[in-house]
């Protein structure tokens, strides 16, 4: 009887979905921009002067995908988040962003919102 409500409670939470993580980055500059016409690394990167593992875990090296590619985020949104991007680096102000660890781009977490602080 034990061994069936062990196979029964394992079964259970075998069966729930990986939750993903959100977290903010806050006060970082924007010291790195990549752009690629190949799609990969999601199109668009950032390169944060901020630690993006101490706001989620599963999001390490201080890079974040902003998706130009469309796949997390259509290509309109992302080129939004990208000209923020870009005009916090050009003038050198500290950015906030937010990451999810469940949305990868070549193992670089999304990056879905960016204020210029």
């Amino acid at each position: 009887m034990k061994k069936i409500q062990t196979m029964i409670a394992l079964g259970l939470f075998s069966a729930m979905p990986a939750l993903a993580e959100i977290g903010y980055v806050g006060g970082a500059k924007i010291d790195k921009i990549i752009v690629t016409s190949d799609g990969s690394y999601g199109g668009c990167m950032l390169h944060l002067d901020k630690r993006t593992e101490d706001a989620v875990a599963g999001c390490g090296r201080s890079w974040v995908s902003l998706s130009c590619s469309g796949e997390f985020a259509s290509k309109s949104d992302a080129r939004l988040l990208l000209e923020t991007a870009q005009l916090a680096y050009a003038l050198d102000k500290t950015v906030q962003v937010r990451i999810n660890d469940a949305k990868l781009h070549n193992s670089y977490c999304f990056a879905d919102f960016i204020n210029i602080e």
